[in-house]
């Protein structure tokens, strides 16, 4: 009868080296990798207290008291809590800092009136992993003690055999092959969301530029190479020479501020967000309404500036190419009224979330 020899001990070390080279690489990646994901709950809620913040000053005509009233601030979640400080006739601050001892402790983002985010503070999470894994990889690794004799018995008992090894990868081959394809879509949809956020921001920060600077404001939309659309925010003050148009040439450059304001040099300078972290237009196609539609435009009380024709009222994003259903197609659209918010295009008519006509 033939021997089953299996695995010698050597190959069965160098196999679980290997393994564990590859998990102290993916592992801090994916903790990372879902540490974004958390902060998510927070670049959304601080960009959602914008349009209800314009809103209270229009009725009030100041900031204070902003944020006192349930329903203004987003509700606090389980790794974020929200709240206003600096409130003033003409200044607010919103801050999203981190709860208890999880994960987003001791992170802390805010904006203000203007659109500003900053980032408050932020822990060095990769710091602490390197840190982590410094330390484990200094434990001394004990001398082995070989038997100075081996039976026949010995050696047929040591390592698994080829039947065991195969069984372990069948296992591990199903895992995955459950595991990966819905990690994948979960990442799809995330990145879905945060090109619904990107262009969100933009329409916000355009109509609040307008409004604090009693001028007028836009977004202008400009190829990036992943065929999705940078946005450039500028402001500009008209003159009775010199209108606020798409032809003027008075408007805030990322170097210089616009023409006659009235801050002068110091005043605002146009801010531009490339799109090169959004999903590429092969697997993320949008469409705009109108379709040749590339900017919109913004008066000093915060409303679309309709006689600057084909100006923008809405972007969808359709998942395409390999991502095609993956997630349904969602949509920013613009109000009368300059608000910004995420819609269903393709809802029915009683449903809540459905577009504006």
């Amino acid at each position: 009868m033939k021997r089953q020899t299996g695995f010698t001990l050597i190959e069965l070390l160098i196999t679980v080296a290997i393994i564990g080279i590859l998990t102290a690489i993916a592992i801090p990646n994916y903790g990372s990798y879902v540490l974004r994901t958390r902060l998510t709950d927070a670049y959304s809620g601080l960009a959602g207290t914008q349009p209800i913040a314009e809103q209270y000053w229009s009725t009030n005509r100041t900031y204070e008291g902003f944020g006192t009233t349930p329903g203004q601030l987003p509700a606090g979640t389980a790794d974020f809590v929200f709240s206003v400080s600096n409130d003033t006739a003409t200044t607010f601050t919103v801050t999203a800092t981190g709860s208890g001892t999880g994960p987003t402790a001791g992170f802390v983002f805010s904006i203000d009136q203007g659109g500003n985010r900053r980032t408050v503070s932020a822990p060095d999470r990769l710091g602490q992993a390197e840190q982590l894994l410094g330390t484990h990889q200094r434990r001394r690794v004990q001398p082995m003690t070989w038997p100075t004799r081996r039976s026949p018995g010995a050696l047929a008992r040591r390592g698994f055999t080829l039947i065991e090894a195969m069984v372990a990868l069948a296992i591990l081959a199903i895992i995955l092959s459950i595991g990966v394809p819905m990690m994948s879509e979960w990442t799809y949809k995330n990145q879905v969301a945060s090109a619904t956020q990107f262009y969100s921001e933009g329409l916000v920060m355009a109509r609040n530029q307008a409004l604090s600077n009693n001028s007028f404001g836009r977004m202008v939309l400009t190829p990036n190479g992943n065929g999705q659309k940078d946005w450039q925010v500028d402001i500009c003050f008209p003159t009775p020479e010199t209108p606020c148009t798409r032809e003027s040439d008075n408007w805030s450059t990322l170097e210089a501020a616009a023409a006659d304001d009235p801050a002068g040099a110091t005043g605002f300078k146009s801010v531009l967000r490339p799109a090169d972290a959004l999903p590429a237009a092969a697997v993320l196609q949008q469409t705009f309404t109108p379709a040749t539609a590339d900017a919109v435009y913004f008066t000093p009380l915060g409303w679309v500036d309709t006689t600057v024709p084909n100006g923008l009222r809405r972007i969808v994003l359709e998942p395409r190419g390999s991502r095609a259903g993956a997630t349904p197609k969602v949509a920013v659209a613009l109000t009368l009224a300059g608000i910004a918010s995420r819609c269903k295009p393709d809802a029915t008519q009683n449903d809540p979330q459905r577009c504006p006509p």
